[in-house]
């Protein structure tokens, strides 16, 4: 066990310690990852088909965007179910779309193009993206988790209610992050728990004391 001490912001007038385990790698991943999905067309009905092979085990929400990123078709698919669409081609003029699954964990994006000679789907350029989570082993230890496939750094931070960092900590070349912090000495209130990585950008979570 390490212990690291911090002081918080002049404004806050006192210190906070904050002890910091270590654990093994641990995996967070989205819901459905890229060889999940499907794309075909129908030829004898002029028309794109999407599905999913497995079911969601969450509720999560199916997208296309188009090449410059704006969405042509959004929709939730409950837990339980399988993405099952179908669009008319004739919808989908010659361009490169994506594909975009997201839950509270994570998402995938799979691009695909359309053209008149018919439909690719590139699996090179597929991305399967988690989110960093948390949850609290005991009432003020905050166990942080976060997949990191780029294996660069990771910085970790908890800032109060007025936006003031009371705690940071930076995690480098490491792929499976899990840190738990101890917050005894954290004032009750209210928090936010922001991760930063090349995958995602200040990825905020609410938390509160008590």
């Amino acid at each position: 066990m390490q212990c690291l001490t911090h002081q918080t912001p002049q404004s806050m007038k006192l210190f906070t310690t904050i002890f910091l385990l270590v654990f093994a790698a641990a995996s967070a991943f989205a819901s459905i990852e890229p060889q999940d999905i499907t794309v075909q067309r129908d030829v004898t009905s002029g028309t794109l088909i999407f599905r999913s092979t497995i079911a969601m085990p969450l509720v999560a929400v199916f997208e296309l965007k188009d090449n410059s990123g704006n969405v042509v078709f959004t929709d939730s698919v409950a837990k339980g179910d399988f993405i099952n669409k179908r669009f008319k081609a004739a919808l989908f003029p010659s361009n490169t779309y994506k594909i975009v699954v997201s839950d509270e964990t994570g998402q995938t994006t799979l691009p695909i193009k359309v053209s008149t000679n018919g439909l690719v789907v590139n699996t090179a350029k597929a991305k399967h993206l988690s989110y960093p989570t948390m949850n609290f082993h005991t009432e003020r230890t905050l166990v942080v988790a976060y997949n990191n496939k780029s294996k660069q750094r990771v910085d970790i931070k908890i800032a109060n209610h007025k936006g003031q960092t009371v705690f940071s900590d930076q995690v480098s070349g490491t792929e499976g992050v899990r840190r738990a912090y101890q917050l005894d000495q954290l004032e009750s209130g209210d928090y936010q728990l922001i991760v930063s990585s090349r995958d995602v950008k200040n990825y905020t979570t609410a938390f509160a004391l008590r």
